[in-house]
This record gives C-alpha cells, sequence and structure tokens, in this order.
C-alpha cells in the first residue's frame, strides 16, 4: 500500500519539476547580444575631448594616443559613463591625436558588446568673437568676421541651406526675400575640426531700405480729400506730414483723409520697426 502511494506521488511531482525547469531556465550569456555603440558624442572642447553617451547601456571608455610615428600606445581605462553621462577629457594636448575605444555594457546580467573606436586630433576650436552684417538695398547682405585664432575657412547656411565653404573674413551673400533670415556661420581649422558654430536671424535687407508711397490718388470731398496710394513692400505704417514737418496723420492702411483750404501741400514716408523712408512731397488744389 505505501508502495503504491509513493509511486504515485512520484507522478504527480514528476510534471511539476519539469514545468517549472521550463519557465525558469536562464538564457545563457553567451547568447545575449548588445549592440555595438553607435550614439556617442565625441568633439573638441577649450578645455579638453568631451564625451558623452548617448547609448542605452553603460559606456566603458578606454584610451590611447598617437604619437609622431603614428604608431598607439597601449589603451588605459579612462571612465565609465551610464546613459546621458558627460565626460572631459583634460589630459590631452593640441596638435595630438587621440584614440578612444567604446563598449557598451549591460551591468545588470554582466555583459558586453564589441568595441567601436573613434580618433580624434584635439585643438581649441576656433570661435566668432565679432559679427557685423551691413545690409545692402539689392537684398544682399556684406558680412564681417572676427575670429579668436585664425581658421582655415568656414562654412554659411542660410535657412538649413548649405551655401558651401568660404575663406577669409568678408563675405557678400544674397539673403531669401523672406522676412528673417537664419544665419549659421561654423569655422573650421587646418585639421578640419569643426569650430563653435554661430547663428544670427537677420531681417530682409530690404526692411532697410523701403521707399515712400507712389502712386498717390486723391478725391475731392467738399473741404475734404480723399487719399490712397500702394502698399508698400516691407512698410508697417506710413506719415503724413506738413510743410513745417509736424506730423499730421499716422496710419497703419494705405488710405486716410485731410482737411483741404483750396490747396494742400504735404510729405508722406512709409516706416517698419526699423527704418522710415524718406518723404515724397505731394500738392492737391481744388481747382
Amino acid at each position: 500500500m505505501i508502495n503504491r502511494v509513493n509511486f504515485l506521488l512520484v507522478l504527480l511531482v514528476l510534471p511539476i519539476l519539469f514545468s517549472c525547469g521550463k519557465k525558469l531556465d536562464p538564457k545563457p550569456k553567451d547568447s545575449i547580444i548588445i549592440p555595438a555603440p553607435q550614439s556617442i558624442v565625441l568633439e573638441n572642447r577649450n578645455n579638453g575631448v568631451y564625451i558623452k553617451n548617448n547609448e542605452e547601456y553603460t559606456l566603458f571608455v578606454e584610451k590611447s594616443s598617437i604619437d609622431d610615428k603614428r604608431c598607439a600606445s597601449e589603451f588605459r581605462f579612462l571612465t565609465k559613463l551610464k546613459n546621458g553621462e558627460e565626460f572631459i577629457d583634460e589630459n590631452v594636448e593640441e596638435s595630438l591625436s587621440y584614440v578612444y575605444r567604446f563598449t557598451s555594457i549591460d551591468e545588470s546580467i554582466g555583459v558586453e558588446s564589441i568595441f567601436r573606436t573613434k580618433s580624434i586630433l584635439y585643438s581649441k576650436p576656433i570661435s566668432i568673437t565679432n559679427l557685423i552684417i551691413t545690409p545692402k538695398p539689392t537684398g544682399e547682405a556684406h558680412i564681417s568676421l572676427q575670429f579668436d585664432h585664425k581658421p582655415r575657412g568656414f562654412t554659411i547656411k542660410i535657412n538649413n541651406k548649405d551655401l558651401g565653404r568660404y575663406q577669409g573674413d568678408n563675405i557678400t551673400i544674397l539673403l531669401e526675400d523672406r522676412e528673417q533670415n537664419e544665419i549659421i556661420i561654423t569655422p573650421y581649422d587646418q585639421y578640419n575640426n569643426i569650430g563653435i558654430p554661430k547663428k544670427v536671424i537677420y531681417q530682409n535687407p530690404r526692411v532697410y531700405f523701403i521707399t515712400p508711397p507712389s502712386n498717390i490718388k486723391h478725391i475731392l470731398d467738399e473741404k475734404m480729400v480723399l487719399l490712397n496710394w500702394d502698399d508698400v513692400p516691407y512698410a508697417k505704417g506710413y506719415k503724413i506730414y506738413d510743410t513745417n514737418n509736424n506730423l499730421l496723420i499716422d496710419t497703419k492702411v494705405n488710405y486716410t483723409k485731410l482737411e483741404i483750404n483750396r490747396c494742400i501741400e504735404f510729405y508722406i514716408s512709409s516706416y517698419n520697426d526699423y527704418v522710415e523712408s524718406e518723404k515724397r512731397y505731394t500738392k492737391i488744389c481744388e481747382y
């Protein structure tokens, strides 16, 4: 009887053991693959080489220097960065090259990726210390630049459009016919290392060269004269002055009315947030 009971217990326990074993069976580490690091920021800064880990996993960073004979030294541990962490390697010298070796590590299970290397030649990034833009009535802009040290050249983008590479410290470019232009100028050095970009938002040069109203028309109505004129591009309003330069009318629309006594003489101008045009003389008589 006892043997029969033990036999039944074994039959009941065996399926439980096998089923539990399947659920708890861990995945072998050598079957887990972590991708090699891809999203790493490595760039020159004034105080050293800047590194940022944009990877999902912890980043293991090693460093090697390259001598004049292009021979690399032994890699040495530099730092360990979690996702989003930053590091400045200040132990660098101007005009020397360095190789950084990056490995992603999943610390929760102790698995690491294959490594990836990136090299950089250290030089302090060039910055633009002064930028002067002079508008021209043609829609062009003359740009004068000053740098903290001499660049090999610089690139220009206007409204995210690449205009190419330039040299020197003066250039004239044609801006787009829109209210504002975004200009980004980025210097680069003799090693083609990118400097610090300079971004400016600049008004269309034509806003600085608006003209006075033209094609002024009038209608006489008893002791009043009704005026209208063509809209002036880039103008936000119009002013009318008497012959003594006293302001009579300030309007945002292209029409108005004035009192008239046989004849009236006045000056009219356009204006916007930046400039006022020259004044145009007009004379209207009832006869």
